[in-house]
């Protein structure tokens, strides 16, 4: 039985592209080893022609992947990562989850970087695609 995602969507907020395609967010869809989860889910990812994947924590500034759509598998932790904006909506992610991000959609945790650990995986280069936005500490409210 296939899991369906929940989805959600975020335009252009004029400052950061985002995507016409939804965010695609598998709560809890990851039956981990204890032992290297990280590696079991890279090994997962490149069964589905995610190919180009690696190991790490979610950036703390706000960023979107100007040319590839990236999918993250949380293997530890949880945090709070905002979605779309500075208006985007927040999602809490867990150990087990799978987030599909499509190309242009700006993300950021709200947390601190270590506070989970993802298998990362993209179709292209991740680092040729990388756009920075504005730090957290300049958001005025």
């Amino acid at each position: 039985m296939k899991t369906k995602p929940e989805q959600y969507f975020v335009k252009d907020d004029g400052f950061f592209p985002n995507n016409h395609l939804p965010i695609l967010y598998y709560p809890k869809v990851l039956h981990l080893p204890k032992l290297f989860p990280a590696v079991a889910v890279k090994k997962l990812f490149r069964q589905n022609n995610w190919t180009n994947n690696w190991k790490q924590g979610i950036y703390t500034y706000h960023h979107y992947h100007s040319i590839t759509h990236e999918v993250l598998g949380i293997c530890k932790g949880e945090t709070l990562l905002q979605l779309g904006g500075e208006k985007g909506i927040i999602l809490f992610v867990e150990r087990g989850d799978v987030l599909v991000i499509p190309a242009g959609v700006v993300h950021i945790n709200l947390g601190e970087e270590d506070d989970v650990v993802c298998a990362i995986g993209s179709r292209i280069s991740y680092s040729a695609s990388i756009r920075p936005g504005r730090a957290i500490s300049s958001i005025h409210y």
